[in-house]
C-alpha cells in the first residue's frame, strides 16, 4: 500500500505544509471580513453587524463545544451551520 505524501515529509517539512495552509485560509478570512465592512447601507450594515456578532460568539464557544463533544464533531456541526446558512442566504429573494 502506497504512503500519502504527507507520511512521507519530515517533521519540519510537514509543520511548514500545515502552517502555510493555515495561512492562506487566514488570509481568506480577513479577505472576506475585510470586504463586508466596506457595506455602508443601513440593512446591509445590520445584516453585517449579525455577522460578525456570530462570528464572535462562534469564535468564543467553538473551542468549548469542541471540548465537550470531540473536534471532529465540532467541525462537522460547524460545516452544517455552514451549509444550511448559505443554502438559505442563497434561495434568499431579497435583504429584507
Amino acid at each position: 500500500m502506497t504512503r500519502k505524501f504527507w507520511e512521507r515529509m519530515s517533521g519540519a517539512q510537514l509543520i511548514f505544509m500545515v502552517n502555510f495552509i493555515v495561512a492562506w485560509g487566514i488570509f481568506f478570512e480577513g479577505w472576506n471580513q475585510g470586504s463586508m465592512g466596506f457595506v455602508n447601507s443601513t440593512p446591509t450594515s445590520n445584516i453585517v453587524a449579525i455577522y460578525y456578532l456570530g462570528a464572535t460568539i462562534g469564535g468564543l464557544r467553538g473551542g468549548h463545544v469542541a471540548d465537550q463533544y470531540g473536534r471532529v464533531k465540532a467541525v462537522i456541526l460547524g460545516v452544517l451551520f455552514v451549509l444550511l446558512s448559505g443554502s438559505l442566504i442563497a434561495v434568499a429573494e431579497n435583504i429584507a
